[in-house]
């Protein structure tokens, strides 16, 4: 098994990156136009090789029951292919951050093929395959969350004190 773990800071309270995060299936962008589908969203991942090339392939990606918390939240996530690529399983877990938020994804993936599947480079190119998933998911969300902002929120703290 290996494991990973990627994270960011978003400026957005918790419950907000939480709602970004279980909308998923319905704005992260889909190959070829297909229909959303609740709690499952299907993703082309492509990992670069060598200078010109690249690896691409169709995953499925399952999103399991948010697990509410007043400081942290999760939502339990597997990604898998086919019996030639890796399988992960992971969760994004959301943490309040002084008003701020911290999205990660944990988890891990095992290398099909045995030794064949560690030996030729597989755990580099699923590891790549999964910090771009990541990267696309941390996008969807940023976006998402711009879209729907008020277009106006008062500052966290006054930017200034005046005398009256």
């Amino acid at each position: 098994m290996t494991d990973v773990h990627y994270e960011t800071l978003l400026a957005w309270p918790l419950h907000e990156v939480t709602r970004a995060v279980r909308d998923l299936p319905w704005t992260f962008p889909r190959p070829d136009g297909e229909a959303p589908q609740p709690g499952r969203l299907s993703i082309d991942l492509s990992v670069p090789v060598g200078a010109r090339g690249s690896i691409n392939h169709r995953a499925t990606v399952e999103l399991g029951d948010y697990e509410p918390g007043q400081d942290v939240c999760r939502v339990p996530v597997t990604i898998s292919a086919s019996r030639s690529f890796p399988t992960f399983h992971g969760t994004f877990e959301i943490r309040d951050v002084l008003a701020d938020s911290v999205l990660a994804l944990d988890g891990s993936y095992r290398l099909p093929l045995g030794v064949a599947g560690r030996v030729s480079g597989g755990s580099g190119l699923a590891r790549a395959s999964l910090r771009r998933f990541f990267e696309n998911v941390v996008e969807t969300v940023k976006r998402d969350l711009q879209a729907t902002a008020p277009p106006w929120r008062p500052a966290a703290l006054p930017e200034s004190l005046r005398d009256a």
